[in-house]
């Protein structure tokens, strides 16, 4: 091989600058690349080492390609044949190989879409969606913009897909700009194609299921074919963004909301024979930008009435909508020209039909069925079925219809089947439309849809509920068990199970858990173990093994119990606040535990819109208080162990009133009473008005066919006379004060009863009880409430109910009428009772009372004596009693023994003694006073003195 000098190029970069500097071959030098630029492969290579001069170089080729075209003296569709079949195919190799970014192909299209607009006669608003996109009127041009993607992203494939490893792994990454990249539509393109070949062939239109070529699949496809369907796909997202694009355009884009229209694709054959003004009148038409009156005030600002009709005169209303060229004749004028061209047609192909030969064998009359076309119809839905874990279930679903180009899906829930993950790999769709689940799990559970569509109309579909049974398993077994020490707590074993759980084993240490030797402990129906009191002999590490009619999947992971203090208020809020609105509000809640608790906030029923937030230590902040934030509130602490509320009432004042609640409408053939519970007046006196009207409008009322009717100051029911008979109303309460009228109440539609033929009875009123509250005491919860508003009878007795679950229970039926509050005594502990009350009036049962709930969290210790024995004072004031009486009794006695001791120890010295001034006995007879001793004594003898001393004492 020779080396030519001449032919070479060569560069010296000194610096990262070039420099002129000259490499010689045999002393002939070779030309530098700054002297003579090289052309390599249709690709010039110049000093600069970039595409801008070639970029530039093509837009002036552009544009004097297009001026050479418009130039010439051919038709507009001829010019736009040269375009497509001649500029555009010289224009796409240099946009392969340069680095053109798609912000310069996109102002050469704006560029070439002028052009084209001028040469098919249209104005300049019409959008380039219409020039390209495949929807009712298709031009068979091309998209700069699109065979230039598809263009580079045939590149990007062939360097990155290349047989050669040094091209594969060198290949240069393709500069198109910041808006589009080729190798990441390529990757999507991939991707799409992959989806589709996971969804399978889906077969459109009006031929059978397997009718016509099967496209290749992705998984199947040769190089070549992969790439040119990857170029398929990248057309296809095209079109879809001029889609999305016309969606978005309300006057050129209306085409998107046409219902079964035929597509019109005009090919070139179709576009020689066509007139130039027919053709751009067609495309006008079809995108709304036909100089009609409509149009010329949007543009111009003209009158845009009808010169006929004086209605708005836009597309439709000259076409078909023209009340005044219908009258006059126009329109049929117009359809008898469409009629003379199909007789002239039929004419003609009966006249040549007539001057055939007669046909020599003998005529067979075949009758013609026929069949009505449209959406197809379900003659076989799917089922419930029921099946256990591991087996296949089998859902059949068969559909008729004509076409029978019938497609089946089906649905879980509301998704696609093969849209679950774990669904996807286990499901067939049959030709027949029956589907198949292999191996079901219990997440497989549901309702399933089938909808058959062939393409017409809207498609049916046909649900049924897929049921699995699995033996019992422990789901969400939480790692550490945490409870409040000192609180009665669980131990809970969630299961799921189907069919349900019948018996649930524990074990603790490793051990069978005997429940029956932990005094306060029980098992509960769901499995979980109830501690009355946790202490410390609830520690342990526990699991659980739960169990079915079809057994068990095995026991739940060990769970250790840890101990934890329960939270405890600090600062609790009090029972009610009033602030006004606007005004700043702070409601104190403080609390601690181990580990520290998490204090929130919560509003009772309807959550407020208002702004406030928690501080640091818990307190509830109104930076500016609103009518929302009116109501119950209530401060949750809570940490891991459990949770403790302490609720308040907050009364916003200075507010329009709140509205009525539980309005009631009692009705008769033309009057209806109107009840209802008032809501917060907002601090000021409010009154009411009841507003009624026909559900179904009147025209004699006009749109406004609401009345309203004042109610009497402090009357909270009314009744409304004069209504129809047998006639739907509706009613709605509507409360107002000084600072305006508040919201209206909900509103309740009745029917008017028909005219009795006996004589009617009297009317019967009984509203329910007002206002039940509950209070928590230690003897158990007070719940009090207020008689009914209105009764025509006087009340016989109340009925008090509760409820943990679901069901309403009884609790006293036979609560007296003078009474107004009960005491509920042995709540269950660390429940939720809700409670209502109900009057009884006659055989009338009044509505129940607004429902009021309360948790028995804290503890209700049992009073010590039972209700019918004595008071606790009572009895300590007697034991206290016999007490004192008993010790007064034992020191009298004792004091009484130790004045006889001395008393006998006294006598004793003295019984020797004999008087002496006396000489006979009878002397110590008579008393006297002797000197000798000072007292007066009896001089007896001796034992005359014993015996009179022993009687003494």
């Amino acid at each position: 091989m020779k080396i030519k000098p001449c032919k070479s190029r060569s560069i010296s970069v000194v610096k990262g600058q070039i420099t002129n500097d000259t490499f010689t071959i045999n002393n002939e030098p070779i030309p530098t690349i700054l002297q003579k630029p090289i052309k390599s492969l249709g690709r010039w290579y110049n000093a600069t080492l970039n595409d801008t001069e070639q970029i530039e170089q093509l837009r002036q080729d552009t544009i004097s390609g297009l001026k050479q075209i418009n130039n010439t003296c051919l038709p507009g569709k001829l010019k736009l044949w040269c375009y497509q079949f001649g500029l555009l195919p010289r224009l796409m190799w240099p946009i392969t190989i340069y680095e053109v970014t798609s912000s310069h192909i996109s102002r050469l299209e704006r560029l070439v879409n002028a052009y084209v607009r001028r040469w098919l006669g249209l104005p300049r608003c019409m959008s380039s969606v219409g020039l390209y996109v495949d929807g009712p009127l298709s031009l068979p041009i091309s998209s700069l913009t699109e065979e230039y993607k598809c263009a580079k992203s045939r590149l990007e494939m062939t360097l990155s897909e290349s047989r050669d490893p040094l091209v594969r792994c060198a290949a240069p990454a393709l500069r198109t700009g910041r808006k589009w990249n080729p190798k990441a539509a390529v990757a999507d393109a991939r991707a799409a194609l992959r989806h589709r070949d996971i969804i399978g062939h889906v077969q459109q239109g009006r031929g059978g299921f397997g009718l016509g070529a099967m496209p290749p699949t992705w998984g199947k496809a040769s190089p070549a074919e992969r790439r040119c369907m990857v170029v398929e796909e990248i057309r296809r997202q095209e079109e879809a963004a001029r889609y999305a694009r016309a969606v978005s355009q309300p006057q050129q884009g209306r085409w998107m909301r046409w219902n079964g229209t035929a597509k019109k694709k005009i090919s070139w054959s179709e576009l020689w024979s066509m007139e130039s003004n027919r053709l751009s009148f067609i495309i006008k038409a079809t995108y709304d930008i036909l100089p009609t009156p409509a149009n010329l005030h949007l543009w111009l600002g003209e009158d845009p009435a009808c010169p006929l009709c004086s209605a708005p005169a836009g597309l439709k209303h000259i076409l078909v909508g023209c009340k005044t060229s219908l009258s006059q004749g126009r329109y049929t004028w117009r359809h008898n020209q469409v009629l003379r061209c199909l007789a002239s047609a039929i004419e003609e192909k009966r006249t040549a039909t007539n001057a055939a030969p007669p046909n020599v064998y003998p005529e067979v009359q075949t009758p013609t069925a026929f069949i009505r076309e449209g959406p197809p119809f379900i003659v076989s839905p799917p089922e419930n079925i029921t099946v256990n874990i591991s087996q296949d279930a089998f859902f059949t679903c068969q559909a008729e219809a004509y076409p029978g180009n019938l497609t089946y899906t089906w649905f879980w829930e509301e998704d696609n089947v093969f849209f679950k993950n774990d669904l996807k790999r286990r499901v067939r769709i049959l030709i027949d439309g029956s589907l198949i689940i292999a191996q079901v799990k219990p997440e497989d559970a549901g309702k399933y849809t089938c909808s058959p569509s062939n393409s017409l109309g809207r498609p049916p579909s046909a649900s049924a509920y897929l049921i699995v049974q699995y033996p019992a398993r422990v789901v969400n077994m939480p790692p550490v068990i945490y409870v409040a020490i000192g609180l009665p707590g669980y131990i809970r074993c969630p299961v799921d199970a189907n069919p349900p759980v019948t018996s649930v084993k524990w074990r603790k240490d490793g051990l069978p858990l005997r429940v029956e030797k932990y005094p306060g402990w029980s098992q509960m129906e769901d499995g979980s173990i109830r501690v009355a009191e946790v202490t410390e002999d609830s520690l342990g590490t526990y699991t659980c093994v739960p169990y079915n009619a079809l057994g068990t999947m095995g026991q739940s992971p060990p769970a250790p119990l840890v101990l934890k203090d329960p939270p405890k208020f600090l600062v609790v809020p009090g029972g009610e606040y009033r602030q006004e609105a606007g005004r700043e509000l702070v409601i104190p809640c403080e609390a601690e535990g181990d580990p520290f608790p998490n204090i929130t906030w919560r509003k009772v029923g309807k959550p407020s819109k208002g702004k406030h937030n928690v501080l640091p230590r818990g307190s509830l902040q109104f930076k500016s208080l609103t009518k929302e934030d009116h109501g119950e509130w209530e401060c949750v602490a809570t940490n891991v162990a459990t949770s403790i509320t302490a609720s308040t009432h907050l009364l916003v004042i200075g507010t329009s009133p709140h509205a009525p609640n539980n309005v009631r409408v009692t009705v008769s053939t033309t009057s209806a009473n109107v009840s209802w519970e008032p809501g917060y007046d907002g601090g000021f006196e409010q009154t009411f008005s009841v507003w009624y009207g026909h559900v179904v409008k009147r025209e004699d009322l006009g749109p406004h066919d609401w009345l309203s009717m004042p109610v009497p100051s402090g009357q909270h029911w009314l009744l409304v006379q004069g209504l129809a008979p047998e006639t739907a109303y509706q009613f709605s309460v509507l409360a107002q004060n000084k600072l305006g009228t508040g919201p209206f109440s909900e509103v309740v539609t009745v029917n008017t009863l028909v005219f009795p033929i006996s004589t009617p009875e009297p009317l019967v009123l009984l509203t329910p009880p007002r206002c039940l509250t509950a209070n928590r005491t230690q003897q158990g919860v007070l719940l009090t409430w207020i008689p009914p508003a209105n009764h025509t009878s006087p009340i016989d007795h109340y009925i008090m109910e509760f409820r943990l679950g679901e069901s309403w229970e009884v609790l006293d039926d036979a609560i007296p009428a003078g009474e107004t509050e009960l005491l509920a005594r042995d709540l269950v502990q660390e429940a939720w009772y809700e409670f209502r009350v109900m009057a009884v009036m006659e055989d009338l049962i009044s509505e129940p009372s607004n429902i009021v709930g309360v948790s028995s969290t804290e503890f209700f210790p049992p009073p010590d004596m039972p209700d019918e024995g004595l008071a606790r004072p009572v009895v300590a004031g007697i034991v206290a009693t016999i007490c004192f009486l008993a010790a007064a009794i034992l020191f009298s006695t004792l004091a009484a023994c130790f004045v006889n001791k001395q008393r006998r120890r006294k006598l004793k010295r003295r019984r020797g003694q004999w008087c002496p001034r006396s000489s006979n006995v009878s002397s110590h007879l008579v008393p006297a006073w002797h000197t000798c001793c000072g007292s007066l004594h009896c001089c007896l003898p001796s034992r005359y003195y014993w015996n009179t001393a022993s009687m003494i004492a």
